[in-house]
C-alpha cells in the first residue's frame, strides 16, 4: 500500500503489534461489502516482495478491493470464497433516480458509507443500505445520522425495487452536535462508526435497530420514519449507541479509520492530537491509555482523517497547515526524514 506525499514530520510510538491474528482471522468475518472513505484511500498494488503480500493479504480492505476491481476471486486462500463477489457491471449513462430530503446538509467532504449485503446476487432492496452522517444538531425534529434501504428505485416505478425512492429503516438524533466527517461501517455492516462534533467530541458506535417502525405512534415512531422524525436510540427500540468523549476540542476534519484485524479506531480531534479506540466493532469500546494521546500538532491543531497503512504499521496523517505526518506503530521501524 503507498500513499503519495510529503512526509514533514516523524513520530515515535512503540505499540505492542499483534501479528499473530493471521489472514485467516483477520478476513473470514468479511460476509458483505462495505464502502466508506477508508476504501477509497488506499492503493494495494501488486508486489514481488513475498514480505509486502503477505501483509497485504491479511488487511481485508485488500480483499474488498479486489472484489471491486475485478468482479470475480481470485486464486487465493479459501477464506476469500467467503466473500460473495457480483460481477462487472456494463457501464451506463448515469442520471438521478430519486432524491430525498435530509433536513439538514452534510459537511463538505463527507463521505456517505455503503455497504452491499451480497455483492454475489441480485441487488437486495432491503439489506443494502446507505448512512448519511448530517451537519446538523440533532433535535426531536431532526436526525444527525440516518439509514436508507430501498435504494434501486426511479420517480417512475419502474426501478428494480418498488416505490418511487427510498425508505428510512431508522433515522436517530444522537446528540446536539452535528457529524461534520464520514462514517465507517464494521465488516459485517451491522455497526457504524461517527464523530460527533463537540466540545469535548463524542465517538460513536451505533448498532440500528433493524424492526422497523411496525405498531409504534406515527409521532413517536420507534426507529425514526425520516431525517425530521426521528428516534434515540435505546428509547422504544433496541438500537445501542456507544459514546465516548476524548479530546478536548471538537472534531472538523477527522473521521475515523478502523483496523479491522485489531478492531481498533484511530481519530484525530481539533486539539491537534491523535486518539486511539479498542474494542471498536468486536468488543467494549474503549479509550487508550497511555502512551495515547499522540500530539502530531502543535500548530495546526485541526486534523485531518489519519490512514493506517499496513504493510509499514505507520499511520498518515495532516494537519491544518499542510503539513503531513506519521505515526510509526513499530518499534522496529527506522524514522526517516526531518523531524
Amino acid at each position: 500500500m503507498f500513499l503519495a506525499g510529503e512526509v514533514l514530520g516523524c513520530l515515535l510510538l512503540v505499540a505492542q503489534v499483534n501479528v499473530a491474528r493471521a489472514q485467516t482471522e483477520a478476513v473470514s468475518a468479511v460476509v458483505g461489502l462495505p464502502d466508506d472513505w477508508t476504501h477509497r484511500h488506499v492503493l494495494f498494488p501488486d508486489s514481488l516482495f513475498p514480505d509486502v503480500g503477505e501483509a497485504v493479504q491479511r488487511d481485508p480492505r485488500y480483499w474488498l478491493q479486489q472484489a471491486r476491481r475485478k468482479g470475480e476471486a481470485p486464486v487465493s486462500p479459501a477464506w476469500f470464497r467467503e466473500i460473495p463477489l457480483r460481477g462487472d457491471r456494463s457501464k451506463k449513462k448515469r442520471k438521478v433516480d430519486w432524491s430525498v430530503s435530509l433536513g439538514k446538509p452534510v459537511a463538505a467532504g463527507m463521505y456517505p458509507a455503503k455497504f452491499t449485503f451480497n455483492v454475489n446476487a441480485a441487488p437486495s432492496c432491503s439489506d443494502d443500505y446507505v448512512v448519511f452522517a448530517l451537519n446538523g444538531a440533532g433535535s426531536s425534529s431532526q436526525a444527525n445520522v440516518v439509514g436508507l434501504t430501498n435504494l434501486y428505485t426511479n420517480p417512475g416505478g419502474t426501478g428494480f425495487c418498488l416505490g418511487t425512492g427510498p425508505t428510512f429503516p431508522w433515522a436517530y438524533n444522537v446528540g446536539s452536535g452535528p457529524i461534520r466527517t464520514s462514517p465507517v461501517l464494521s465488516l459485517d455492516g451491522t455497526k457504524v462508526a461517527f464523530v460527533e462534533h463537540k466540545n469535548p467530541p463524542v465517538f460513536h458506535v451505533l448498532t440500528p435497530d433493524l424492526s422497523g417502525n411496525a405498531g409504534c405512534p406515527s409521532a413517536t415512531p420507534c426507529n425514526g420514519t425520516d431525517a425530521t422524525h426521528p428516534a434515540v436510540p435505546g428509547t422504544r427500540n433496541s438500537a445501542l449507541d456507544v459514546k465516548i468523549s476524548y479530546g478536548a476540542t471538537g472534531d472538523s476534519s477527522s473521521p475515523p479509520w478502523v483496523d479491522y484485524v485489531d478492531d481498533v479506531a484511530y481519530v484525530g480531534a481539533d486539539d491537534g492530537k491523535l486518539y486511539k479506540i479498542t474494542g471498536v466493532f468486536l468488543g467494549a469500546p474503549t479509550l487508550a491509555g497511555a502512551p495515547w494521546p499522540l500530539t502530531v500538532s502543535t500548530t495546526g491543531k485541526v486534523l485531518t482523517g489519519p490512514v493506517l497503512d499496513s504493510v509499514t504499521n505507520r499511520i498518515f496523517i495532516g494537519d491544518s497547515r499542510g503539513v503531513l505526518r506519521f505515526v510509526r506503530l513499530s518499534a522496529s521501524d527506522q524514522c526517516t526524514g526531518p523531524g
